[in-house]
């Protein structure tokens, strides 16, 4: 693997890819760093392009396949490969916060929790763009469903809000695949186990689709036996399932375990005082709590500090209602019409309400 390493890690220095990649990502990001994210769903398919697919064209993969070395360290030393040429542009973004703190007040532990959800966020990106540079012998069409993919993945939830405001099945599916919500909580400055967890598995299941996709060309086994092509899809079936349940967890666990959410932020402002904390486990009466707007684009910091409420106290209900569907629900509490993300907060027991204005 080291080997593979070594090689891969000089074919792309001694080329222009590497230094062409370091110099765009560092000064687009140094224009634009709020949109860094962005900018990486064009620069790494550039990054990833030729690492397998260049190969297959000249034919020069044939060496490395029949070496005595298997599938998984060729893979994962291409990819550590890609991992230290990606360090670069992120090593020079962890100056930033050191050079404008000459100039002000700079939260040193907020800003490197962007930049390390930032890391885990590129990491997952070249892992996916390895695997589709390993089904095409063709640098340019890489590259191009390279950037189509992470764009979806990007924008996916955009779309699930064109299929349905409230969420459906399809809705669930496609957000398996919503690569940009999970990097939110890092750049809100908040270190989340399932944002952490969603990046490492989708990786790791993309590095191992790769290695499916070049065992599929390395061996090939007569139709009479059960070939590895069915052994393959099966394999690929339970490590899809394993990734799925493993971030089921994370979510669960996060959503309900406080300490699996670091607050990164000054102020602490995704995380509730120990007096809020007593306050609640007191709670005797039913609270529901409407929030005026829907699940998938409501404001991320009341979503996570009512995950927090909910999290402490089993009497806490959290509802959301899309003015849009239901323009008249807040008749019922108050005469005049909240403004999006304003919260009803509603005693089952009493009856009473307050509306908490955005």
């Amino acid at each position: 693997m080291l080997a593979i390493y070594r090689r891969e890690l000089k074919s792309y220095f001694t080329s222009v890819i590497a230094c062409l990649f370091i110099a765009v990502t560092t000064l687009i990001a140094g224009i634009f760093f709020v949109y860094y994210n962005l900018i990486l769903v064009f620069t790494v398919p550039i990054l990833t392009m030729k690492v397998i697919a260049d190969e297959r064209r000249q034919k020069t993969d044939q060496l490395i396949l029949t070496a005595p070395v298997s599938v998984g360290k060729i893979v994962v030393g291409k990819f550590f490969a890609l991992e230290t040429i990606y360090a670069v542009p992120v090593f020079v973004m962890c100056l930033y916060p050191l050079i404008l703190s000459s100039f002000g007040t700079v939260s040193f532990k907020t800003s490197y929790t962007n930049i390390f959800g930032l890391f885990l966020y590129g990491t997952a990106f070249i892992a996916i763009g390895i695997f589709i540079s390993s089904i095409t012998e063709s640098q340019v069409i890489s590259a191009i469903l390279s950037i189509v993919v992470l764009l979806m993945g990007y924008m996916m939830q955009s779309l699930e809000n064109m299929i349905s405001s409230n969420g459906n099945i399809l809705t669930k599916i496609l957000g398996c695949f919503d690569l940009y919500t999970p990097v939110q909580d890092f750049l809100n400055g908040v270190i989340s186990l399932s944002a952490v967890v969603y990046y490492i598995s989708i990786t790791v299941l993309f590095l191992f689709l790769t290695c499916q996709s070049i065992q599929k060309r390395r061996w090939n086994v007569s139709k009479k036996t059960i070939g590895t092509g069915v052994f393959s899809m099966g394999f690929i079936a339970i490590v899809v399932a394993v990734t799925v349940f493993a971030n089921m967890i994370a979510t669960t666990v996060t959503s309900k375990v406080s300490s699996a959410t670091i607050d990164m932020t000054s102020t602490a402002l995704f995380s509730i005082s120990n007096d809020t904390k007593k306050m609640l486990k007191k709670l005797d009466s039913d609270i529901t709590i409407y929030v005026m707007a829907p699940k998938t684009s409501a404001d991320s910091t009341i979503k996570k500090t009512l995950e927090r409420y909910k999290s402490t106290s089993k009497h806490i209900k959290v509802e959301y209602k899309d003015t849009t569907l239901y323009p008249n629900f807040y008749q019922k509490y108050t005469d005049a019409a909240p403004t999006s993300n304003s919260l009803i907060v509603v005693n089952e027991k009493t009856s009473k309400s307050q509306v908490v204005d955005y």
